[in-house]
């Protein structure tokens, strides 16, 4: 049987290292199904306002950061016809440093039926210390009785280290995990192929 691997997963992180009135934030990970609500920096930290576009979430910004963050300009958001609706997609063994992406296998919709190593490495910006995975689509190969052995998705590069790893169907589960400022996250997946 041929390795599965089907995914598209909708990163982002915002300034929200402190609450409003400048109390810190916890920095403790969060796991999944725990969806809190998010708080912006109250100080100068940049706040990313987004949108959707087809169900897929995306950053409003200027065209100009749009365009330099290799994104595509998919419409004008609400409130503000200074900024655009950017989607920036990105797959395996890219490097962003866009404050929304579009993460995906290589041929989404399709799935990767080869053996395959997918990173991507994500650049975290000033001011920024959380990050959050939304997963639209996380179709990997099930675990086994000892875990993850054939498919996997880990996060390295957190505050606590390498997320565990996550295999089988995850779709429209979400994560939020603890991250340093100005360092780098990679979301890493690996399908592997099966004896049939």
């Amino acid at each position: 049987m041929a390795a599965v691997m089907r995914i598209i997963l909708a990163v982002s992180f915002a300034g929200f290292c402190l609450l409003a009135g400048g109390a810190l934030a916890e920095r403790q990970p969060r796991h999944m199904l725990d969806r809190p609500k998010l708080v912006h920096n109250a100080l100068d930290a940049p706040v990313y306002p987004v949108c959707s576009v087809g169900g897929r979430q995306a950053a409003c910004l200027r065209s100009e950061a749009c365009t330099s963050q290799g994104g595509r300009f998919t419409g004008f958001c609400a409130g503000d016809p200074t900024l655009v609706c950017c989607v920036v997609e990105k797959t395996c063994d890219d490097e962003t440093s866009a404050h929304s992406v579009t993460f995906r296998n290589p041929s989404f919709p399709l799935e990767n039926l080869r053996p395959r190593l997918c990173p991507l490495m994500i650049k975290v910006g000033r001011d920024i210390c959380s990050m959050r995975v939304d997963m639209n689509v996380f179709e990997l190969e099930p675990a086994t009785k000892s875990g993850c052995i054939f498919d996997m998705f880990v996060i390295l590069g957190t505050v606590e280290g390498p997320t565990a790893s996550l295999c089988g169907n995850m779709t429209g589960f979400a994560t939020t995990f603890a991250v340093k400022e100005l360092s780098d996250v990679t979301l890493s997946l690996v399908a592997q192929a099966m004896e049939g």
